[in-house]
């Protein structure tokens, strides 16, 4: 009595040729059938989490971008002169420092009345 039991138990881990050829076909059909653009891959996996993964993506692009010589591209194609750094004027409101040649005032305070 148990023998058809494990019988069909064996038959689902190892199936008959013709089952495994119809299974490989089902498969092979399935994984054809799948969208293959990249971008449509991307957009299904923000399509389930867009927050989460639209920051995992946004990161992973970004990291792409500075790991790779496209960091350079953009500065290559602009003129020498705009990618030049410039020294930054000093403020208006911190007063230019005194020379140490320069003597110091020592005038003496004025007396309070």
């Amino acid at each position: 009595m148990r023998e058809p039991i494990i019988e069909r138990a064996f038959e689902t881990l190892e199936p008959s040729p013709n089952t495994r050829a119809a299974l490989q076909a089902r498969v092979e059909a399935a994984y054809e059938a799948r969208p293959r653009s990249l971008w449509l891959e991307w957009l299904n996996v923000l399509r389930g989490r867009p927050l989460v993964n639209g920051a995992w993506a946004t990161a992973a692009a970004l990291v792409l971008f500075v790991a790779t010589p496209l960091s350079a591209l953009p500065l290559a194609l602009l003129p020498p002169r705009a990618a030049q750094v410039q020294a930054r004027p000093s403020s208006p409101l911190k007063p230019a420092p005194r020379p140490l040649s320069a003597p110091r005032r020592t005038a003496p305070l004025p007396a309070r009345r």
